[in-house]
């Protein structure tokens, strides 16, 4: 049975130990901080080179990759590094405890941050409600997947070498989609591709969340949420049994 008390301590605890790691903050503020200088360069007044949302669905793209992802898998890892994880699955933490406990915070420093990128690139207020929903889903996925990177890895430095190699398709293959029908074939079956469909749609005013434009789409973003779950699930037991 979820337990509310060990989820809200290990969120508080997790609010303190982020702030304390610079690398984390780093990869936060990495795509913000490159949202700004591709507005600076690409849009520059009455000869736009690249329109606002592409620029947003980049930096969208990196900070649930390169922020979301590694962040989680960095911040499980640690826990192994300083032997608490161990502490944690003696005393019976479940493991959506584990998850959501991790996770929560680290979802919403995404959703903060890719809201201001969306703030910065003047975007109104009617496309929110949509860009939220689809950032909360992937960031969630995103998350998972570095969850899993995380328990996987021996320490910190070794979820750059397990995890980059994984997470470079989920960046890369989206942004190469277009240039080769292979790898267009691909990517239609990776969370952050269909959710590039769905903001570019967005952005052109059609709708969203409908099962004749996008129901591919929905299904790839819903099959990685309860895929990566259950191998979170997986994954933890078997390192909590090794244990």
């Amino acid at each position: 049975m979820f337990n509310y008390r060990r989820f809200s301590a290990l969120v508080i605890k997790e609010f303190q130990d982020i702030g304390k790691n610079k690398r984390l903050v780093l990869m936060f503020l990495l795509p913000l901080g490159f949202c700004v200088l591709y507005k600076q360069l690409f849009m520059k007044q009455g000869e736009d080179v690249m329109s606002a949302w592409k620029i947003l669905t980049l930096c969208v793209n990196m900070s649930l990759v390169i922020g979301v992802s590694l962040a989680s898998a960095m911040s499980i890892a640690e826990e192994k590094e300083k032997k608490t994880l161990r502490t944690m699955l003696l005393a019976g933490l479940k493991p959506l405890e584990f998850f959501f406990g991790k996770s929560v915070v680290i979802i919403l420093i995404a959703i903060t941050v890719n809201t201001i990128m969306f703030v910065i690139l003047g975007f109104g207020i009617e496309y929110y409600l949509t860009y939220f929903i689809l950032i909360l889903l992937v960031s969630s996925t995103m998350t998972i997947l570095g969850a899993v990177i995380g328990m996987i890895a021996p320490d910190q430095m070794a979820t750059g070498v397990i995890g980059m190699p994984i997470l470079i398709f989920f960046l890369m293959l989206p942004a190469f989609a277009e240039l080769d029908e292979i790898i267009l074939g691909i990517a239609k079956f990776f969370p952050t591709y269909s959710m590039n469909e769905m903001l570019s749609s967005l952005f052109d005013g059609d709708v969203v969340f409908s099962t004749a434009t996008h129901g591919m789409d929905m299904v790839v973003i819903g099959a990685w949420i309860f895929v990566g779950l259950g191998m979170f699930s997986v994954v933890y037991r078997k390192i909590g049994l090794e244990s």
